[in-house]
């Protein structure tokens, strides 16, 4: 597929999950923290009630992408 960009973590973690037919045993768990200048998100992501990524992030986004990473990598 040209012009859809990398693979993100993402998209990596959900294909995985699709391939073994477990993409409704992940979960997250997305806070914030800080002040308001200075926002810190904290993203945690479960699979099967396990904690499997963590990640601290200014942006809700980038937290996410990282923990996935993590769950990712725990979980090939």
């Amino acid at each position: 597929m040209s012009g859809t960009g990398p693979i993100t973590n993402r998209m990596a973690l959900n294909n995985l999950l699709l391939e073994r037919g477990e993409t409704h045993l992940l979960t997250w768990q997305d806070t914030a923290g800080g002040s308001a200048f200075h926002r810190i998100w904290t993203s945690v992501v479960f699979f099967k009630g396990e904690e499997c990524g963590r990640a601290f992030r200014c942006l809700k986004g980038d937290a996410r992408e990282a923990a996935d990473g993590q769950a990712l990598q725990s979980l090939r």
